[in-house]
């Protein structure tokens, strides 16, 4: 089920967008949208970077998010297979997909990862997901892509 039934604001912002009723856990400046370990969905915003390319701030925000997701997987890198840049909404977004290299006592693995950078209200927003899962199932992958690509039709600046 991909509803994106609720609505999150990022705080202190005029930064809106519809998010899946998952799990919620704040995570530093993250908001994080689980399922289990199975599923995760991050919107991450750091205010403390002002206005930058959208490049940029995808460099930025994906620093936040691997700090972010430490609790559930060690991300050495992201491996990015394919990207554009794109206008949703009169938003400028960078749209990446592709996998994160991780590493933990096990041994190494890559996990899918799609997600959109963007510059909103004066700073770099980001929103990924991740299958946490190491196995990969494809129904999961496509959720997390379903949903991902759902979510980034959805940002605007009102409620």
């Amino acid at each position: 089920n991909n509803a994106l039934t609720e609505i999150y604001n990022v705080p202190a912002r005029n930064i809106y967008m519809n998010v899946p009723d998952y799990q919620k856990i704040e995570s530093n400046r993250s908001q994080l949208f689980v399922i289990g370990r199975q599923i995760n969905i991050a919107v991450t915003a750091n205010w403390k970077i002002q206005g930058t390319t959208v490049e940029q701030a995808h460099a930025d925000i994906f620093k936040d998010y691997v700090r972010n997701l430490q609790n559930y997987a060690h991300i050495d890198e992201l491996k990015i297979e394919k990207d554009s840049k794109l206008t949703i909404n009169g938003i400028e977004m960078y749209k990446f997909e592709g996998k994160l290299a991780c590493h933990a006592e096990t041994g190494n693995y890559e996990l899918y990862t799609i997600g959109y950078s963007f510059v909103m209200d004066g700073i770099p927003c980001s929103i990924e997901g991740t299958v946490l899962d190491e196995s990969q199932p494809e129904n999961m992958i496509n959720q997390v892509k379903d949903t991902v690509n759902a979510m980034a039709q959805t940002v605007r600046n009102t409620k």
